[in-house]
């Protein structure tokens, strides 16, 4: 019985070894993507107009949430625009209509800059809403369900614009949700014909 152990030992120790080398990617047709290599790149179309994309945030659930913005008419008459991802890059079916949402907030040109996702799973856009045929704007803030559905219990019918301290051009760029479930929003403020400010705001 010692000498069977001794004869298979080696065996066993080259079974090991082979196996090893599979697990650590060593076998010689065993390749594995390097950081900095492409995953994925896919393009999404709105409505046929101008569709930008910028900025993302990604669920506890490893889907990607984009926003920004897509011209459905003439100039000047964007929307924000949401479009949620499954994680192999595909369009979650489950979120608005096809994977996409737009919201309108005056009929003017709306852009979201930023976006968050709550604990309970709803997605916060954050931006800028022009009145039409003006270059006034607006703070623009718009809460989903996680289904893409507006969530009316925030602001107006899930929607809230704010201007600060009178000033006739507001645009957020970013935004950051705290512990205690408050939004916190920045970006720039102008009144008249001095130059930008520091704007923020918050939101219970």
């Amino acid at each position: 019985m010692q000498a069977n152990l001794k004869r298979t030992a080696p065996a066993i120790a080259l079974t090991l070894a082979i196996l090893l080398g599979v697990a650590l990617g060593l076998g010689r047709d065993v390749a594995y993507a390097a950081d900095g290599d492409l995953d994925f790149m896919i393009t999404t179309d709105f409505a046929g107009g101008l569709d930008e994309a910028r900025a993302v945030a990604v669920q506890p659930d490893g889907k990607v949430v984009a926003v920004g913005s897509t011209q459905l008419g003439g100039p000047d008459t964007s929307d924000f625009a949401l479009a949620r991802y499954n994680s192999d890059s595909s369009l979650d079916t489950a979120f608005g209509n096809g994977g996409r949402v737009t919201t309108d907030f005056f009929g003017g040109d709306d852009v979201a800059h930023d976006v968050a996702v709550q604990p309970d799973g709803k997605i916060v856009a954050a931006g800028a809403a022009h009145w039409p045929g003006s270059n006034s704007s607006e703070f623009a803030v718009a809460r989903y369900n996680p289904d893409g559905s507006p969530d009316v219990t925030f602001g107006n019918s899930g929607r809230v614009t704010l201007t600060i301290q009178g000033s006739i051009q507001n645009a957020a760029y970013s935004i950051a949700l705290q512990p205690d479930g408050r939004i916190v929003l920045a970006g720039h403020t102008l009144s008249g014909f001095g130059d930008p400010r520091f704007g923020l705001a918050r939101l219970n």
